[in-house]
């Protein structure tokens, strides 16, 4: 049946070969309509096949755990391993033999979840027979895995890369296929970091927070390359590569004694990916200054540990200026990248707050000599903060800052030095020799500079005083 359209005053007309005539209009609503099923349809499709790829799952794992109880842990962890293999099969069956990948994504998306569970399974059973460590007094009964033999964990581990490999392989090639071979090296490699049979804290924070931080980074640079990782599969296989990480920070805090370095791992952890979250979103979003502020309180909640740590292993008071160092870096760092100029100004200025009054209450704890030159440099540091971001106030605070700090020190000399003795006179008359050299050489240089840093002080003022005219 041939169709002619026909134009009128009102709509236009579509003849068909029989006579009949059709207003076009009338063909325009049934495609929308179809549209509109087809995507009903598809909604009800995704729906039923997410619940239904749970459903099997839930299924194959109750028929795995049937009798669970009975047997070793070495056959318990192979029914744990036969799981992977049926989601990858089914994965497998999905996209190849019935060429539907969004069933197969459902599958093998569980299976690459599942590879993390059966490392950290196979790590324990590695652990309880070759501890490097010593072995814990009290492991947890409800963790505990235990192999007799060498030759049953050669089999496990034959096993485990006969089944894992394979399924992360193919797991990486349908979710994200432009970047299946790096997806699949890093993640091999992460999760055979938790085989390493080692559950000292500290140990276990250093390699989760380097294992975080190097997959950051090579999220961030397989994005640039490959736009195919920001859709959702994409986006699933990134956030894959931090399972292992996740595990071992939960395993150290769930089985054992926290201590200082965990916290400390934890919370830059935490500050790194609230960073990169922040950086990979538009410049003048409020959502980008949200997550950038909300990086402030992780970073003091970051340095508090930190500086506990260098107290603890220094055994000197230095736990306030340690904190005041780590917490105004981490803040700088968020200033730096900073979407709001006046952000920027804002976190400046409190780090420069925090550094001074930081180091003048250490000093009135510790007035000694290294206190004193420690809070001379730290009012420089907090001058030149204020000059960068044309502060008066942080200027003339980090000016006061180094002058209590020089006070000290030369209080410090004129109590503890013998100026009557042969030798601290030979000191300081070396010292009075190189200081006129200095002041003979760069004399006029340093007087410049006094003069612009004055000048600056004042442009600053008069600057400060026509704003609040204005205002």
């Amino acid at each position: 049946m041939s169709t002619h359209t026909i134009a009128t005053k009102d709509m236009p007309i579509t003849d068909t070969e029989d006579g009949h005539q059709i207003a076009a209009s009338t063909i325009d609503a049934s495609s929308s309509l179809k549209k509109k099923t087809s995507s009903s349809f598809s909604g009800l499709s995704n729906l039923l096949r997410i619940t239904g790829g749970f459903s099997v799952v839930a299924s194959m794992s109750l028929f795995l755990l049937q009798g669970w109880d009975a047997g070793n842990d070495i056959n318990r962890y192979y029914l744990l391993l036969s799981q992977t293999f049926l989601l990858g099969l089914g994965g497998f069956a999905l996209s190849y033999l019935m060429k539907e990948n969004k069933g197969a994504r459902v599958f093998l998306g569980l299976g690459l979840l599942s590879v993390s569970a059966n490392m950290t399974t196979l790590g324990a059973l590695i652990y309880s027979f070759l501890p490097w460590d010593g072995g814990l007094a009290h492991y947890p009964s409800v963790a505990q895995w235990s192999a007799s033999d060498s030759l049953s964990i050669g089999l496990a581990l034959g096993s485990a890369i006969a089944i894992l490999v394979p399924a992360t392989i193919f797991g990486f090639k349908v979710m994200a296929r432009q970047s299946a071979k790096p997806l699949t090296i890093v993640y091999l490699l992460s999760n055979a970091m938790l085989l390493i049979p080692i559950r000292d804290v500290s140990f276990s924070a250093a390699l989760a927070a380097g294992m975080v931080f190097f997959t950051l980074a090579f999220s961030v640079k397989q994005c640039a390359k490959n736009n195919a990782l920001h859709t959702p599969e994409g986006k699933f296989s990134r956030l894959a590569l931090f399972v292992p990480s996740i595990i071992l920070l939960v395993r150290s805090t769930w089985l054992y004694q926290a201590n200082e370095v965990l916290y400390t791992a934890m919370g830059l952890i935490v500050f790194m990916t609230l960073r990169v979250l922040a950086l990979q979103m538009s410049s003048s979003s409020t959502a980008r200054r949200i997550v950038e502020l909300a990086a402030l309180p992780v970073a003091m909640s970051t340095a508090i540990p930190a500086a506990s740590l260098f107290d603890n292993l220094l055994m000197a008071n230095i736990a306030l200026p340690v904190f005041a160092l780590i917490a105004s870096a981490l803040f700088v760092e968020v200033a730096l990248r900073a979407s709001y100029t006046r952000d920027k100004s804002s976190i400046l200025a409190c780090a420069s707050l925090m550094l001074s009054f930081s180091f003048l209450a250490n000093l009135l704890m510790d007035n000694g000599i290294l206190a004193g030159l420690s809070t001379c440099l730290v009012g420089l540091v907090v001058v030149m903060m204020g000059h960068w971001i044309s502060q008066r106030f942080i200027v003339a605070l980090g000016i006061t800052t180094g002058l209590l700090g020089l006070v000290n020190v030369l209080y410090g000399l004129l109590e503890n030095v013998d100026f009557l003795n042969w030798t601290s006179l030979a000191i300081l008359g070396a010292m009075a020799i190189i200081i006129g050299s200095v002041v003979e050489r760069h004399g006029l240089e340093i007087r410049q500079r006094i003069k612009s840093g004055l000048k600056r002080v004042q442009k600053i003022a008069i600057e400060d005083f026509k704003a609040e005219a204005d205002k």
